[in-house]
């Protein structure tokens, strides 16, 4: 009895992890008032600024409400032109044969977006990087706001589903004992 016990629970708490995947959802809420301002605490994924200026958040380190401000390591991508002495020491291409990673003469690797010109002693290209920066966003600068929320309807569903499906699996144990 105790072995199916906890299959029994085992079970029960795989199904509600399970379904914990699928009860929360990056939704976008547009700030005009401090009535739209989300609660303290929510994951922020990005943000606008009144300004128009964009700042993300990774998935794995998202922003968070705290107060009146949005904090976090923002994430900005950089697109830089420079040009790259030949001869290098490896080109990686793609499979429709664009260039995607150089390694210079010095070891030195560059993330390519794409070659601008292609000349026998140089390459022109326009380089992609990621900055991370320490940002705290006031909520009253906030245009656009997209941040994790949980849908109770979902969590309501997976919670009694999980529990309907313990129940039912009970029953069975014990009536198979009779």
């Amino acid at each position: 009895m105790f072995k199916k016990t906890t299959a029994l629970l085992t079970m029960a708490a795989f199904i509600l992890f399970s379904a914990s995947c699928t009860i929360t959802t990056w939704k976008t809420r547009e700030i005009n008032t401090t009535a739209d301002y989300p609660a303290d605490g929510r994951k922020v994924l990005s943000v606008v600024k009144s300004s128009g200026e964009a700042v993300e958040f990774s998935n794995s380190s998202p922003g968070r409400i705290a107060g009146a401000a949005v904090v976090g390591e923002g994430v900005e991508v950089v697109r830089k032109r420079a040009e790259i002495a030949r001869p290098v020491q490896s080109i990686k291409r793609r499979a429709d044969g664009t260039i995607f990673q150089v390694t210079d003469s010095s070891g030195r690797v560059h993330a390519i977006e794409k070659v601008l010109k292609e000349e026998p002693d140089k390459l022109t290209v326009e380089m992609v990087y990621r900055t991370y920066e320490r940002v705290s966003i006031p909520l009253s600068d906030v245009r656009l706001l997209r941040y994790k929320k949980t849908n109770a309807v979902l969590t309501f569903a997976a919670v009694m589903l999980t529990a309907f499906a313990a129940l039912a699996i009970w029953v069975s144990i014990e009536e198979s004992k009779h």
